[in-house]
């Protein structure tokens, strides 16, 4: 048996319906994640700047939040697909709604343990999963094909790389957004403190991990400020701790922490998966030829019987 038809039999028996099974799931999966979120988050977009984002507590059961001064109490919440929907929110938590301009007593709750409406604020979320799904099927098809075709081929690999490629790249992108906002806060050097009072309503966080919301004030008003994570602790830990905001000045609720604008992890995983990913998209050519070498070593000696 020569290296030929030992491929051509290893096709067959090995990866054959499998993979392509598994390759058209994650392909249909992905595809069907980007519609679903996708369509949600444009419909949200388009509507958005009919809402005002406003910060919610309770008391005594009753859901309102500030305008202007003003003590606005909700009559009628509904939630992303448009169903009316009751909410008891615990003392000290808030939960974020978006209330209609036009009547600020109506308003839309996003439950932020689904994951659509996590998708629909956050479409990152959803275009990360969708890319890396379709990633894995089309590495999963086209290792089908060129198996059936009795090729080996850097292909499949390909697509992985670009995946990790774009996926590293939109990291550090992201890193240095972060750190062009803050150095241009830093700059106006605008200084205010914030207090931690509340932390944000949400019913699948863990018991260990809380995201406090924070108030501070600026010429006498008051702005409404919640850190991006989630972070170790609790509020009762830390109730009434402060710390400083960078703020614009011209627009009070843009704000950024004085702290160290770039995070570390985030940034050594995006250099990371850049620098693979390139290595795979340059090298594609040198690694087929390296694969041929060797198909032809094979071919030429241990695989003759």
């Amino acid at each position: 048996m020569n290296y030929t038809e030992y491929q051509k039999n290893v096709a067959k028996a090995g990866s054959g319906k499998v993979a392509k099974i598994f390759g058209w799931f994650f392909l249909i999966a992905g595809i069907m994640v980007f519609l679903v979120n996708g369509i949600s988050a444009i419909s949200w977009n388009m509507n958005k700047g009919n809402y005002e984002k406003q910060y919610v507590t309770s008391s005594v059961g009753d859901l309102n939040y500030k305008l202007k001064g003003e003590t606005i109490y909700i009559e009628k919440l509904f939630n992303t697909d448009n169903e009316e929907i009751t909410l008891k929110l615990p003392d000290k938590q808030t939960a974020i709604v978006y209330c209609e301009k036009s009547n600020p007593s109506n308003c839309i709750y996003f439950n932020m343990d689904n994951t659509i409406d996590q998708s629909t604020l956050n479409p990152i979320i959803s275009l990360f999963i969708s890319l890396f799904l379709i990633a894995m099927g089309l590495y999963f098809v086209l290792t089908k094909k060129y198996a059936d075709q009795k090729k080996v081929s850097t292909n499949p690999l390909f697509t992985f790389f670009l995946f990790l490629f774009l996926m590293g790249t939109g990291c550090i992108i992201y890193q240095i957004y972060s750190t062009i906002n803050y150095l241009s806060l830093k700059s106006q050097n605008n200084v205010t403190t914030a207090t931690i009072y509340s932390e944000i309503y949400n019913k699948g966080a863990d018991n260990d991990v809380y995201k406090p919301v924070a108030s501070y004030y600026v010429n006498g008003e008051k702005y409404i400020y919640v850190k991006d994570l989630y972070i170790k602790g609790s509020l009762q830990e830390n109730e009434n701790k402060t710390f400083e905001l960078y703020y614009d000045k011209s627009n009070p609720n843009k704000v950024s922490e004085k702290k160290t604008p770039i995070d570390i992890k985030i940034l050594l995983i995006g250099v990371g998966f850049t620098i693979f990913g390139s290595i795979g998209l340059f090298r594609k050519k040198k690694m087929e030829e390296n694969i041929a070498k060797s198909n032809e070593k094979l071919t030429n000696s241990e695989w003759k019987v």
